[in-house]
């Protein structure tokens, strides 16, 4: 699958990966497009740490980094929803 992100996003979700420890090969998988659909959900469920982590304030509304999480969650998972119609 073709995940479709800009450098800005491709830097942050390598960030992440190595935060959350998930094997720093798929972000290569990211860059080359073939991630599996298991695989996106794995980029997916981290994403969704950050932004639970770092993206929500004390009102549990997204602060400005994480609406940058939305956008990279929104990115990653759109090759999923592209292939449902």
């Amino acid at each position: 699958m073709k995940v479709e992100l800009n450098c800005k996003q491709l830097d942050k979700l390598h960030e992440i990966c190595r935060k959350f420890k998930v094997d720093e090969a798929l972000i290569d998988k990211v860059r080359e497009g073939t991630v599996s659909s298991d695989e996106v959900s794995l980029l997916c469920e981290v994403i969704n740490n950050e932004f639970l982590t770092n993206g929500i304030d004390r009102d549990f509304e997204a602060n400005d980094y994480g609406r940058e999480m939305e956008a990279l969650l929104d990115a990653v998972n759109s090759v999923r929803l592209r292939g449902r119609r």
